[in-house]
């Protein structure tokens, strides 16, 4: 099968598909692309319960969207296709049974196509009337809630690229820059990229979420208290309890507890009667509380999908840098795999950077409540009555803030030799090259750093509460303040993955032009020191510690008073309390480098030689 066209060659979410070769070629550009598919849900209903004397609104908004990528696939024995200017896969496939060949003029694009979808859901209710206030009481009044959820994300880890051959070779070349971006190269033989650039980095899934929560409610409330009333209520309780129960056994065991609590009820009549507790007669209330909170919390995350290189042969990358652009001549490879069942070689005629890719996540969320109320009541006691009124008010608020960095790390692992030559510099930062025997030629400087994993979090929370009553007749009152202040701080560094060249029985021979740096980095074998050669201008290390450090603190106080103020008694501080609990603590794992090897300090290890120097 051929395709041929003076111009463009396009390919949009549909298969091509030969018993025998396939051939495609254009004058311009090719491009195997994506169709979409879109899906869309919306619901919104409303409901509305009345009783007699209250009623209850629910509102409820459920949206969802999203939308898919349908790749191209371009499949037969051999493939082959050429592009005058660019060609571009994003998120199709290219497959053969035989060699698979894809060259252009200028660029090479082989990427993930993006998945996106949204997610909204909202819930409210609102009641007003009458409403149960627990115990023997009512409240008259209104309270609302409202939730709110919004979600929307990316992703590129379910359509990604794939170019293979099942049998044979995987060829790709491009005229100035190759880039493979969360996309999968797979030859059954040998796989080889060459470009003016070579850039090979992940996909991306991305997420964002906002959550709010807001409450309010205020009213009347008319309510029975006091030693009798309580007891009553339990009562009542264990009656409506025994009315349920199915076993007759039981039943009955519900009643005595019934008639029991009755009984104790009058018995702590008389008990309170007699000692003359405040409490022990019945106290009737009226009150107007009102009381409103909201939290609010962003969440961000940003997950990576490596590009995965697989040869069961040998792997080479070539980075020409004819035409001496921006990255004319660098490989450069973040977060992704390369794996070679034989020899490896990256030959860049600048340089080589292999870096790792960053996983993060971010939390940022705050919160906020207040209140008050103010009232009157009327007790009836042992022989006395008295009128009070009383008041209180509440308020508090929080934050919290936290962010997370994970590595996912450049790996290139061979069965075979390992060869990496570079004309300037070559760098190794959150990456690990290994291979049986490794052969560096850098050209000028060599660096080797280890990326560490982060997460740092901080939250604080503080309240304050105060209130007061005043009793006519007896001429008392009482006061409270009490206040709260909660604190955490952590943060976490570590070295998950070391970076560095590790061979094996073959041993290494890395030849710098310039300098060598380790920053917690390695170079290193499993060979004996006869087979291992560093040979380098100069030499610096430096060590990375991983740290562990976290702080909590409480701190709370609080001050009550009482006093017949009729006899101008002083006011009597009945409890002051003062308090404040921290704990912190911290780990401490020191990594270095001392020439060839790598030592760990806290817990001192140091490694049989496995080099020389030169």
């Amino acid at each position: 099968m051929q395709i041929s066209a003076g111009r463009d060659v396009a390919v949009s979410g549909s298969n091509v598909v030969g018993t025998g070769d396939v051939s495609v070629t254009a004058k311009r550009d090719v491009s195997l692309s994506t169709a979409t598919e879109t899906d869309y849900h919306y619901k919104e209903e409303t409901k509305n319960k009345s009783a007699s004397l209250s009623k209850t609104t629910l509102h409820n908004i459920s949206e969802q969207s999203a939308t898919r990528e349908v790749g191209a696939l371009l499949s037969g024995d051999n493939v082959t296709v050429q592009s005058g200017n660019d060609l571009r896969v994003k998120g199709s496939s290219v497959v053969g049974d035989g060699d698979v060949a894809l060259s252009a003029e200028h660029n090479v694009d082989i990427t993930a196509a993006t998945n996106t979808d949204s997610n909204w859901q909202l819930n409210e209710k609102k009641k007003s009337g009458l409403m149960g206030s627990g115990g023997i009481g009512f409240t008259i009044g209104s309270s609302k809630t409202k939730q709110d959820l919004k979600e929307k994300g990316t992703s590129q880890s379910q359509s990604q690229s794939t170019v293979g051959s099942n049998g044979r070779d995987v060829t790709i070349s491009a005229g100035h820059q190759l880039h493979v971006g969360g996309s999968d190269l797979i030859a059954k033989k040998d796989l080889s990229l060459s470009g003016d650039s070579v850039v090979i980095d992940p996909g991306h899934d991305k997420r964002t979420s906002d959550q709010k929560f807001e409450q309010k409610s205020s009213g009347l409330t008319i309510a029975l208290t006091g030693a009798v009333v309580d007891a009553v209520s339990n009562a009542v309780t264990a009656a409506k309890d025994a009315s349920k129960q199915g076993d007759s056994r039981l039943a009955a065991l519900q009643a005595t507890k019934s008639v029991l609590s009755g009984y104790q009820a009058m018995q702590g009549k008389e008990m309170a009667d007699t000692t003359g507790e405040p409490n022990s007669g019945i106290r009737i209330s009226a009150s107007i509380n009102t009381q409103k909170s909201k939290s609010e919390q962003h969440q961000t995350s940003d997950q990576v999908s490596g590009s995965t290189l697989n040869a069961g042969g040998d792997l080479s990358i070539n980075a020409t840098g004819k035409h001496h652009g921006a990255n004319s001549g660098d490989i450069v490879v973040a977060g992704s795999s390369m794996k070679a069942g034989g020899d490896a070689s990256l030959n860049a005629a600048r340089d080589i950077l292999l870096t790792g890719a960053a996983n993060t996540q971010k939390t940022t969320g705050s919160n906020s409540s207040s209140g008050g109320g103010v009232g009157v009541s009327f007790g009836v006691g042992q022989g006395s009555a008295g009128l009070s009124v009383f008041a209180n008010v509440n308020a508090a608020r929080g934050h919290e803030k936290g962010d997370g960095t994970d590595w996912t790390e450049t790996t290139l692992d061979s069965g075979g030799k390992v060869s990496l030559r570079s004309g300037q510099d070559t760098s190794l930062t959150g990456a690990q090259v290994s291979g049986a025997q490794v052969t560096a030629d850098i050209g000028r400087n060599l660096t080797v750093t280890s990326l560490q994993d982060s997460n740092h979090y901080d939250s604080k929370q503080s309240s304050v509460s105060a209130g007061g009553s005043f009793t006519f007749g007896t001429m008392t009152g009482s006061g409270y303040v009490n206040f709260s202040q909660d604190k955490m701080h952590s943060t976490f560094n570590s070295v998950a993955e070391q970076s560095g060249i590790f061979a094996g029985k073959g041993g290494f021979d890395v030849t710098v032009g310039s300098h060598t740096q380790l920053n917690g980095g390695a170079i290193g074998s499993t060979a004996t020191a006869d087979k291992n050669s560093l040979d380098t201008g100069t030499l610096g290390y430096i060590n990375i510690s991983n740290k562990a450090d976290y702080k909590v603190s409480h701190a709370g106080g609080g001050f009550s008073s009482s006093g017949n103020l009729g006899a101008q008694a002083a006011i009597n501080a009945a409890s002051t309390l003062m308090s404040a609990v921290g704990s912190s603590g911290h780990a401490r794992l020191l990594y270095s480098n001392d020439g060839l090897l790598y030592i760990t300090t806290d817990h001192y290890e140091t490694a049989t030689s496995i080099g020389r120097w030169k």
